[in-house]
């Protein structure tokens, strides 16, 4: 990644994060014993949490920016799925309608409201206000856009010349722009992580659990 250590850096952090996902599940189940429907889309979601993750890092160390800033987007998905499982009435009855395959974007949250990407989305963004913007910017990439088309232009020092970089992917783009993808996608991970935690209080007697876990012996 060229002479500046920051993605290197950031790939790390990622890994450690991804770490965290598996030992969270474990951790909530252990807690009481119990396996709930909640917990097996606990356990989803970090396993598509460190999937991404683990396909991320591939792609930023090839300076892959096209297919790394989609898997932003995908990951930035999965924290909206997430989210939306803590601001429904139930969560344990909503894992229990997805696990018989209710599709996800017609459940509602407790103010009645679908749990479509639009939804999420604004909702989300009213906690974390520079999300949205990410959305916006990487979803640019999801669906064939402009931004597609800017990536293969590549800078030149010769006036009237234009030089296109076809088939890297962006490489040939500067390290500061990997090194804002990287922070971006580990903010991301960090907010997913922090919201499945959040869903984990929702199973019953968990903090109960806890609070036995945390008697002195």
């Amino acid at each position: 990644m060229g002479k500046h250590p920051e993605v290197k850096i950031a790939i790390h952090r990622i890994s450690e994060l991804s770490k965290r996902f598996s030992e969270n599940f474990f951790d909530i189940v252990q807690s009481d014993g119990q396996i709930y429907n909640l917990d097996f889309f606990i356990a989803g979601a970090s396993d598509r949490a460190i999937s991404i993750a683990s396909a991320f890092k591939d792609m930023l160390e090839k300076r892959n920016y096209v297919a790394s800033t989609i898997l932003l987007r995908s990951q930035i998905d999965t924290f909206h799925r997430v989210f939306g499982m803590t601001i429904v009435e139930d969560p344990l009855e909503c894992a229990e309608q997805i696990f018989k395959g209710v599709r996800y974007d017609t459940i509602e949250d407790r103010n009645g409201k679908k749990l479509k990407d639009f939804h999420l989305k604004a909702e989300a963004g009213k906690i974390y206000h520079w999300l949205p913007k990410v959305y916006e910017n990487t979803s640019g990439y999801v669906h064939m856009s402009e931004k597609n088309i800017f990536t293969v232009f590549e800078n030149t020092d010769k006036e009237a010349t234009v030089r296109l970089n076809i088939g890297n992917g962006g490489s040939h783009l500067q390290d500061g722009v990997f090194e804002e993808l990287a922070a971006a996608f580990h903010h991301v991970m960090l907010i997913c992580l922090q919201s499945l935690q959040e869903l984990a209080m929702k199973r019953p007697n968990i903090q109960r659990a806890l609070d036995e876990k945390l008697k002195p012996k």
